[in-house]
């Protein structure tokens, strides 16, 4: 899973905006950031465990809730009636 995949799911097809894909990027980004962060521990390398299904739950909601966020009034409504 990355914010990317997420977004697609989340969004059901909602089309968006050049500034918007900069904006997931950045979702994306900080994503990655955290992955690295729960799962190396320090001076080891960047898979030093698996994520938790606790780890997993908190990055997904982090995604979502910057998703719904960064969304216009009618996106957010073409989002509700596609799902």
């Amino acid at each position: 899973m990355d914010a990317f995949s997420l977004a697609e799911a989340e969004l059901g097809g909602v089309s968006l905006g050049p500034g918007q894909l900069a904006e997931l990027r950045a979702i994306n980004h900080e994503y990655w950031r955290r992955v690295h962060e729960l799962v190396s521990a320090p001076g080891a390398g960047p898979a030093d465990r698996p994520l938790t299904a606790a780890e997993t739950t908190e990055l997904r909601a982090m995604v979502v809730a910057r998703l719904e966020a960064m969304l216009t009034p009618e996106q957010r409504a073409a989002r509700q009636r596609r799902r």
